[in-house]
């Protein structure tokens, strides 16, 4: 960032004219002496172009004021040669040349004005630079917002491939899962096989895991506040942690056990970290360094609240994520958490977006953010989230007797487009006592449903059909056989999965994947 005031400008003059050289540094002084109001022009001057050229590698300067006459150049190659090096540096030609063409033609190919020796006022020459160095800053800074935009439609363009990636890898660990579980049921525990299938039954698990993650970087998923340890949040994501971070910067964490809980949506606490780990990487890309994670519980009194912006007093469990990266100057921390934040002032570079979602998810979950740094010296994000003093539901390890999970001759009808998971439900449906029709649309169901003379006591229906909503189906079902119970699912975890829409119509619900134990007992539940 350039820290010199803003009213005093530095411009580089080439111009191999001694005197005329001395008369535009005069010119500028002078100008400065009677109109206080305008920037204070500060020249260095060089006789050459390849001398101009040597001082801009290794000093900054505002913008250049140039003659296209040089011992080493003339005409427009002099400016070109300038321009094309220095792209970003406003370049303003004050020259000898009088020619409307040469002008009209240096402006064209991107000088920021063009004048005329012995035509020019010094308030003219004053206001042009002034004039140029705001414009090329604007410019930069609409460059920088176009860049985060298109970054920003690609990321959401990420996001809606990862829904549908996500899904369809939820529909395949389905099918697997639910033939695992099929084959497991129908083999005795000392059976060979039983290790294997063991073993394949867990790499789908985590591939379900997998899957979810996915649907956390691309930031849509579904939401909802339950209450839980934030500790098992941070587990949760720490391998996926080392994956973002790289080999070069350690992560480290530390959390207390008796950690009060909180009412939060667990992917967005999870999501959080994932923004604050790719900032973090952002800020120990060049050297590498550590990230700490540390919970514990704190009471934020009269006293803490003057010091924090948005604080409340209360009882909250604090999160912070701790690097050792270049830090932030106090100008850039002021700014943090804006869209599209360019980059300079210490501020971090990426989409533009990942830290305004951050507070965005905070400020939802009633809480805040706080941030502690300076430069070269690391930075602290301290999350405040209110702790619940209510106590969450006691898990039972009471087992479900097996012959309560068998059906007893109920019709059910289920609507899946994918066959895998069609055939596995078909299958173990009927071996476990239920009669089961199929369907792989909702056209073919309600065929199906008419031609049963509507007589079916739950219907099993995917939410995306190929030909219809699950939703708008289950309707139908419902406007003929009003009694029918419905039980929806879907592989999608994102909007397509129509959320709000279940839960107004009070829908039960299954998230693909789902192993056969978990949909037997669904089941049960809904048939009641």
């Amino acid at each position: 960032m350039d820290e010199r005031p803003k009213n005093i400008l530095q411009v580089l003059v080439v111009e191999a004219s001694v005197g005329d050289a001395k008369i535009i540094r005069e010119m500028f002084a002078r100008t400065r002496m009677e109109n206080k109001l305008l920037p204070l022009i500060e020249v260095e001057c060089q006789a050459s172009l390849g001398a101009g050229m040597t001082i801009l590698e290794r000093k900054e300067f505002n913008a250049v004021l140039l003659n296209l006459t040089q011992p080493d150049s003339t005409g427009l190659d002099t400016f070109r040669k300038l321009h094309t090096q220095y792209p970003n540096l406003p370049l303003i030609i004050l020259t000898s040349l009088d020619g409307e063409s040469t002008a009209l033609e240096a402006v064209r190919e991107g000088a920021q004005d063009y004048f005329v020796k012995g035509r020019a006022e010094a308030n003219e020459l004053t206001m042009a630079i002034r004039n140029a160095v705001e414009r090329k800053r604007l410019e930069e800074e609409n460059r920088l917002i176009h860049a985060r935009l298109v970054q920003a439609q690609k990321m959401e363009a990420v996001g809606i491939l990862a829904g549908g990636v996500a899904h369809d890898f939820n529909n395949l660990i389905t099918a697997i899962r639910g033939s695992v579980d099929m084959a497991l049921f129908k083999c005795e525990a000392s059976h060979p096989m039983v290790k294997d299938l063991r073993n394949i039954q867990t790499a789908a698990d985590r591939a379900s895991q997998l899957t979810r993650q996915i649907i956390l970087l691309s930031q849509k998923h579904h939401k909802e506040f339950v209450l839980f340890n934030l500790n098992e949040a941070v587990e949760s994501i720490f391998k996926m942690l080392h994956r973002i971070l790289g080999e070069d910067i350690a992560v480290q964490t530390d959390l207390r056990g008796d950690i009060w809980q909180v009412r939060a949506d667990r992917g967005s606490l999870e999501q959080v970290l994932l923004n604050l780990a790719v900032r973090a990487r952002e800020a120990m890309q060049e050297k590498g360094g550590s990230l700490v994670i540390r919970t514990e519980n704190v009471q934020v009194d009269d006293a803490a609240c003057q010091k924090m912006k948005d604080a409340r007093v209360g009882r909250y469990v604090r999160m912070t994520a701790t690097d050792t990266g270049r830090g932030l100057t106090p100008d850039a921390v002021e700014h943090l958490f804006e869209a599209f934040t360019t980059g300079k002032g210490g501020t971090l570079q990426g989409t533009g977006l990942g830290l305004s979602v951050v507070q965005g998810i905070i400020k939802e979950h009633e809480g805040w953010i706080s941030v502690r740094s300076s430069e070269r010296s690391g930075s602290a994000f301290e999350i405040y989230l209110p702790a619940v003093t209510e106590k969450s539901p006691t898990p039972t390890s009471k087992k479900i007797p097996f012959e309560w999970l068998k059906g007893r001759g109920e019709k059910i009808l289920v609507v899946e487009d994918e066959e895998g998971i069609r055939e596995f439900v078909r299958r173990s449906l009927n071996e476990m006592g239920y009669a089961v029709s199929v369907a792989a649309s909702a056209c073919e169901a309600l065929s199906i449903f008419r031609a049963e003379n509507k007589a079916f006591e739950l219907s099993l229906i995917d939410v995306v059909l190929p030909d219809k909503s699950g939703i708008e189906l289950a309707g139908d079902l419902r406007q003929h056989n009003p009694r029918i119970k419905i039980l929806l699912n879907s592989g999608y975890m994102d909007h397509k999965s129509q959320w709000p829409l279940i839960e107004e119509r009070g829908y039960p619900f299954m998230q693909k994947p789902y192993s056969l134990a978990e949909l037997l007992k669904k089941l049960r539940e809904v048939l009641g």
